[in-house]
């Protein structure tokens, strides 16, 4: 009696292990302080090629950089100046991270793609406070970081349609 207990309950612990990973891995992605979107397919060499390009424009050093089935990139914080915005919540220092994250997709029988993302994340500094904060983007910091994803998914998009 109580292994066919066990066993029923089994799939539902497990069902519910993954639910609660999957929601705080999405609650941590939907954080105010995130700016995410999905930049379109591209192939793994032009992701590669196009993101070193459009980092190092924008002078972002890579903290991580993974190259296997799928492409990862992780820049180290840039510090910048705050935006006027920011200087009117009474922010003194602003920061930004990104990361390009790809996972597989197949269009056709033969050209294997892969969907890129993008993610830009904020952290400020107010006067009266030592450590790095993550409110909410001001929707300058939010322009900032959309015309990076801007750069690149159209340097991505322009090489797929060659």
């Amino acid at each position: 009696m109580r292994l066919k207990l066990n066993h029923r309950i089994l799939p539902i612990l497990a069902l519910l292990a993954f639910s609660s990973c999957k929601v705080s891995q999405d609650s941590a992605i939907n954080q105010p302080n995130f700016f995410k979107e999905r930049l379109g397919n591209a192939s793994a060499q032009d992701v590669v090629t196009f993101t070193e390009k459009i980092l190092i424009r924008h002078s972002y050093a890579l903290d991580r950089r993974e190259i296997d089935n799928v492409i990862y990139y992780e820049t180290q914080w840039k510090e910048r100046l705050p935006f006027d915005d920011e200087v009117a919540l009474g922010i003194t220092s602003a920061r930004n991270k990104i990361i390009i994250n790809t996972r597989p997709y197949m269009r056709g029988e033969t050209t294997p793609l892969l969907t890129v993302e993008f993610t830009g994340i904020t952290e400020v500094k107010f006067s009266n406070f030592i450590d790095w904060r993550k409110d909410e983007a001001t929707e300058d910091a939010k322009k900032y970081l959309s015309n990076i994803s801007y750069e690149l998914r159209n340097e991505l998009i322009s090489r797929l349609r060659r």
